[in-house]
């Protein structure tokens, strides 16, 4: 009678012991499950979600200008990303013989919608050097040299593919406003009073791990 009451005693601890485990197991099988239907159906959306850092290199043109764009950014689960931006722009307009610069860097946050599609959105400081050369009536070269600082509030939608460690991609349209003058507002709009402007088509690759 004692064996048997030990004997129960035993079996009874043992399921109480492997349940935790069993359940484990069923737990992991289930993500093993998810992962595997997530790489079929959505593979740039199953290589974001094992990566947490991503450098991108690309080109930009916005408001008439063109150049290049640095972006870091750090993923919080594989569809929202917060980054870092930093672009260099220039331009040279022949119909008015002038040449402007543009410098901005700021703060991003992408959010993915599906496996590539992505909704973008940064604040940027941005300054602005305009050197603007007109000509008079007497064909007298006349110019203005102006600087500006602005808070920049940009948006933009895109695609982005992901294949491991590689990722390419295109921000197709934005656009962005000059929300707040920083410095030199006085002279805001003697030269270039736009305060909206677009962007699109600006292509970028980079790596991720």
């Amino acid at each position: 009678m004692f064996k048997l009451i030990s004997a129960y005693c035993m079996l009874t601890l043992s399921l109480i012991l492997s349940y935790p485990l069993t359940a484990a197991a069923e737990q992991l099988s289930q993500e093993e499950l998810k992962l595997q239907k997530l790489a079929q159906e959505r593979p740039s959306e199953y290589n974001r979600y094992f990566n947490r850092h991503m450098f991108t290199a690309g080109i930009v043109t916005a408001d008439a200008q063109d150049g290049g764009s640095f972006d870091y950014g750090h993923s919080l689960d594989a569809n929202t990303h917060l980054g870092i931006r930093v672009e260099s722009l220039s331009a040279n307009r022949e119909s008015e013989i002038s040449a402007r610069k543009m410098f901005g860097v700021g703060p991003t946050l992408k959010f993915f919608v599906g496996n590539s599609f992505y909704l973008k959105a940064a604040v940027l400081y941005q300054k602005k050097q305009y050197k603007q050369y007109t000509f008079g009536p007497l064909m007298e070269v006349n110019y203005q040299d102006a600087e500006n600082d602005y808070l920049v509030v940009d948006a933009k939608i895109g695609n982005q593919w992901q294949f491991r460690h590689f990722t390419i991609g295109c921000d197709w349209i934005g656009i962005a406003q000059r929300s707040v003058c920083l410095s030199n507002c006085e002279h805001q709009g003697s030269i270039d009073s736009r305060q909206y402007y677009l962007s699109a088509l600006n292509f970028y690759l980079g790596v991720a791990f």
